[in-house]
């Protein structure tokens, strides 16, 4: 069942490691129940990427709080979790999942989908 209680720290910046690599993140709050995730790879610390707007959510036929993550991929994806850490992972897992641009194991980049002219 879901918690009532939030999981985690909304303020600061955490880290969180999803596969084998460790990011910090940081939820930026946009109104009382909105905030937008957004993560760097450890090993690639100038890289910070937009990972999605979660809201915080309630049922009100039995006063359950979860969450709701739009993640920035194309096309968008949706995913509901009653954890907040629990929604971080898996959203910062399926932003990279759909975004081949990166390979945040080794921090080399895969020019098939970027923006150069070479």
């Amino acid at each position: 069942m879901c918690r009532k209680e939030h999981d985690c720290d909304r303020e600061c910046k955490q880290e969180i490691v999803v596969g084998n690599t460790t990011f910090k993140y940081e939820l930026n709050q946009v109104n009382e129940n909105t905030y937008d995730l957004v993560a760097t790879p450890c090993n690639i610390p100038t890289s910070v990427y937009c990972i999605a707007r979660i809201s915080v959510r309630e049922n009100c036929c039995n006063n359950m709080e979860y969450y709701q993550a739009f993640i920035n991929t194309d096309p968008v994806e949706i995913i509901q979790d009653c954890n907040l850490c629990d929604i971080i992972a898996r959203a910062i897992a399926t932003y990279f999942d759909h975004t081949p641009v990166i390979n945040t194991n080794n921090c080399t980049c895969n020019r098939r989908n970027s923006f150069g002219f070479f």
